[in-house]
């Protein structure tokens, strides 16, 4: 049985403020307007990507690729094609951790990763034994990017930060942290789905 809630109105004086959404791990809303125009640009069309030799999957491959460039560019990188597309954030931080964590290896990360990175942590140090350290942070949750001198160590393969805590709204200093791992010669990750 669903009760059904009834809602009285409030005295103009008591009204409730407009809606402020702040649930952008589960999907970010409102989209931009160029995105929706985008998607429904997309959706009229015939756009596969890399399936078809007709016009309509070269209209497709041309769209990916110039997305790519310009990725690659916003980004610094060398080539288009280091730019990976994944189905999800949770889905590249798999596949980005899988790859870079070495079985027995060391990993550094910040007091407050979300699960997309704490979970195949754990996960890997079941079944690969890694370990992982976190970082000391003041009361803010705010990391200091030299205790990664004191806490690297000669089996450290990575450093994964989570740039901007949906939970606490805390934000790393990750140019910061980004100069320390550049220093010590560590492959640094960043999760920067909330950012």
């Amino acid at each position: 049985m669903i009760e059904q809630e009834t809602r009285v109105a409030a005295p103009e004086s008591q009204a409730k403020p407009a809606l402020t959404y702040l649930d952008n791990a589960a999907t970010t809303y409102p989209k931009p307007p160029a995105v929706i125009d985008a998607v429904r640009a997309c959706l009229g069309q015939s756009l596969t990507v890399a399936r078809s030799t007709h016009v309509a999957g070269f209209r497709g491959d041309e769209v990916l690729r110039r997305c790519r460039a310009k990725l690659a560019r916003f980004f610094g990188a060398a080539q288009p094609e280091e730019m990976v597309y994944t189905y999800s954030c949770t889905d590249g931080l798999n596949m980005a951790l899988n790859g870079l964590v070495k079985p027995e290896s060391h990993v550094i990360i910040s007091p407050l990763e979300h699960h997309s990175v704490m979970r195949p942590l754990n996960h890997m140090c079941k079944s690969r034994g890694i370990e992982y350290t976190a970082l000391p942070a003041g009361a803010d949750g705010v990391v200091d990017p030299q205790e990664i001198k004191r806490l690297m160590r000669p089996d450290t393969s990575l450093i994964a930060i989570n740039w901007i805590s949906n939970v606490s709204g805390t934000v790393q200093p990750v140019a910061a942290i980004g100069e320390a791992a550049r220093e010590l010669g560590l492959t640094y990750l960043v999760a920067a789905a909330q950012a």
